[in-house]
């Protein structure tokens, strides 16, 4: 999931709240290595979790062969003791890898054919392999409800976690574009509550399988698109550009070549790719889902019934329909808000910033003055243009009365925006 997390725009809404001068670019790599040693730290917990359990399966299952073997050759092995004795596990590999071409013959019929690779793909992935594999896995340690607790004490904290960042993506989102005049708490109660009614759903008996058609669908299709349409907006609409401007503006540092590179035209070209051969590959086949088979105590791969796919077209739309509702709002003013620039660090709450700064002791030079006041205020040509060559501003007649100070005084410019409102 954390290929997606910046589509969720929980990272976004965070960084929100940074400080104007806050060095983004350090933030970036730290955050990515803490998630790629994450990664590799689940992905040893993970695998060595499932080697574990794929041998002890393999061990049962070839203890279940031996059991038939006493039936079939009740003479040559009346006891299981017997087998056991005359065979070790890796014996018994060898047996099944040559068939049971041996005096072994009718084994064939009855055996299992056990196998690493068939087992280790038959085990449960997503939720069973949190509620099925690791539990089987945890009763096997020293002391198992110590373990336990702390398990799945884990699998809340990370929830909780996950669901802060999601609806505060969300609440941000809405408070900021003022779509919603709603005060912030009453604002979250109100998602949350929405949030609970719709995930009762996942406590029925098919709980299961409303998850999987959740996540197969409105958590891949609907999130790569936002993804791709935010990096459109920001390197294509806003300007490459402009951005690069501003992240130079807020670190000190210059961007380099690579990364630039990488924002037009890598990124883009990659989640497209992704995006269209998660498409092609659903109609290429029809989505599967996996349902518990109680005669064989396993998951059994089943297609999605028509109305479940249906259902998940619903959810797709409904996921990417805020980008184009907003997108008619924005475009044809539909509600009265700010077009460019959320209402948290709208131009006025800058001024009023900027302006707090004059009196302060630190002088700067005039030219980083007027440099500083363009990029805070430049969110396009036509609002703001900033001529150092002789010093002088252009604004709107309307912004004249709140901006010309700005213009005649160099006072200190603060490194920070007000919090949100």
């Amino acid at each position: 999931m954390k290929k997606q997390k910046a589509s969720f725009t929980g990272l976004i809404a965070f960084g929100s709240y940074n400080p104007l001068r806050n060095n983004c670019v350090r933030d970036v790599k730290i955050l990515a290595f803490i998630n790629l040693a994450t990664s590799f730290y689940t992905a040893v917990v993970v695998f060595c979790v499932l080697g574990y359990m794929a041998h002890n399966n393999m061990h049962t299952c070839i203890q279940g062969d031996m059991m038939k073997m006493v039936e079939v050759y009740p003479d040559l092995f009346p006891k299981l003791e017997d087998v056991q004795a005359a065979f070790t596990d890796d014996t018994w590999k060898e047996l099944i890898a040559d068939g049971f071409t041996s005096k072994y013959e009718k084994m064939k019929d009855v055996s299992a054919m056990c196998d690493y690779h068939k087992i280790i793909t038959e085990a449960a992935e997503g939720t069973g392999l949190a509620f099925v594999v690791f539990t089987e896995a945890i009763i096997k340690f020293p002391f198992p409800p110590l373990w336990s607790f702390l398990f799945f004490l884990m699998l809340i904290s990370l929830g909780l976690g996950s669901m802060f960042g999601t609806l505060e993506g969300v609440i941000t989102s809405l408070n900021d574009s003022q779509l919603i005049q709603l005060k912030k708490p009453v604002l979250t109660a109100i998602l949350c509550g929405s949030a609970c009614f719709i995930g009762l759903i996942f406590a029925t008996n098919a709980g299961q399988y409303w998850v999987s058609l959740f996540d197969h669908f409105a958590g891949s299709y609907g999130l790569m698109c936002v993804a791709f349409m935010e990096v459109i907006a920001v390197i294509y609409v806003y300007g490459y550009e402009r951005f690069v401007r501003d992240i130079e503006f807020m670190t000190g540092e210059k961007v380099s070549q690579y990364w630039i590179f990488t924002w037009r035209f890598i990124s883009p070209l990659i989640m497209f790719f992704l995006f269209i051969t998660s498409v092609v590959s659903c109609f290429n086949k029809l989505p599967t889902y996996y349902t518990y088979d109680k005669e064989t105590a396993k998951l059994r791969e089943t297609e999605y019934p028509p109305w479940a796919l249906w259902i998940a077209l619903f959810m797709v739309i409904l996921a990417i329909s805020p980008l184009i509702i907003v997108f008619f709002i924005r475009k044809f003013k539909i509600i009265a808000a700010e077009p460019n620039i959320p209402a948290s660090i709208n131009r006025k709450s800058i001024i009023k910033s900027i302006i707090a700064g004059i009196k302060a002791s630190e002088r700067h030079p005039i030219d980083d003055i007027h440099a500083e006041i363009g990029a805070i205020l430049q969110s396009d040509d036509r609002v703001f243009r900033l001529r150092n060559d002789d010093r002088d501003c252009e604004w709107p007649r309307t912004k004249a009365s709140a901006v010309q100070s700005l213009c005649l005084i160099a006072p200190t410019v603060p490194h920070s925006l007000p919090s949100h409102e």
